[in-house]
């Protein structure tokens, strides 16, 4: 029994030093899975993501994407100097969100031939799975919070939607013919998208992409999300950009007149249910989600 209280006290001044449940927090998961991310470290992102997110990288993978390019993506998104601000858990304790700030690279404004960094608010999401906190996703700009990408305000096709610097924005179908040229596995599904600018001359900004994880402009089918595989942007050329699966389409240009950007969907022959487009863009700072029914 003598040497009982030393080991006990060796035990107490472990358990404080190194609280038993602090590397499993939400916090130190989201510090590890940034740092993974900051090193390119596509292993160890997986590895702390939720079975959701994974599967969205397989899918990139399975689209095309290669790893290189994936470990590129991840370094750059990857937020500095993060300094969480507060912290929400769902009642069952499954589910927690961390609003966070931090220095993110604003691929819109380059500075020295560099993305510029500038401070942003987000929300991480985060999800127990097997007992073990898992990144879900993270939401950053505007406001910092996901509920509004989340949701999106609801239009219908042909709708105008109003926005700043009396500027407003609508969708109508598109023609399949303007992208004959484009090879495809499934049904083609055009939507043209209408940015209606002002006197004002306000920037609109926004990014393409063929990844179901970094995509603002998707299709969903019943719970299947759907990419763009092409567009276009100039419609006196009618030109056509077929989107390549590694590479980031960020766009910014002042509209004073109407800029139309017509995006091209091979959706599966075998999928099935509700259409649904989803976009994202910012028109003179101010960040927009809508979703677009039929």
């Amino acid at each position: 029994m003598k040497n009982s209280l030393p080991y006990f006290l060796a035990f107490l001044i472990f358990c404080y030093f190194h609280p038993a449940f602090a590397e499993d927090s939400p916090e130190a998961v989201f510090q590890k899975w940034n740092d993974a991310s900051r090193q390119g470290n596509v292993d160890g992102v997986l590895d702390l993501s939720s079975a959701r997110s994974r599967k969205e990288a397989d899918d990139d993978l399975k689209m095309g994407m290669n790893r290189q390019a994936m470990v590129e993506i991840l370094k750059a998104m990857a937020p500095d100097n993060v300094k969480i601000l507060k912290q929400t858990t769902s009642p069952d304790g499954k589910k927690t969100s961390l609003f966070v700030e931090g220095s993110m690279q604003d691929f819109f404004t380059m500075k020295g031939g560099k993305p510029k960094k500038e401070l942003e608010k987000g929300e991480v999401q985060m999800l127990k799975e097997n007992g073990l906190w898992k990144l879900d996703k993270q939401c950053w700009g505007g406001d910092g919070r996901c509920e509004k990408e989340d949701k999106g305000e609801r239009i219908a096709h042909g709708k105008k939607a109003p926005l700043k610097k009396g500027t407003s924005f609508w969708t109508q179908k598109g023609k399949a013919g303007d992208f004959s040229s484009v090879k495809l596995k499934g049904n083609p599904y055009v939507v043209d998208l209408h940015f209606q600018g002002s006197d004002e001359n306000p920037t609109l900004s926004y990014m393409l992409h063929h990844s179901p994880s970094f995509a603002d402009f998707y299709l969903k089918v019943g719970d299947q999300k759907v990419t763009p595989s092409a567009f276009i942007e100039d419609f006196e050329k009618k030109e056509v950009k077929v989107m390549e699966a590694s590479t980031s389409y960020s766009r910014s240009r002042s509209i004073q007149q109407t800029a139309i950007v017509s995006l091209l969907f091979d959706v599966a022959k075998d999928l099935k249910g509700t259409k649904t487009l989803w976009v994202k863009f910012t028109v003179a700072e101010q960040d927009y989600w809508f979703q677009v029914g039929e």
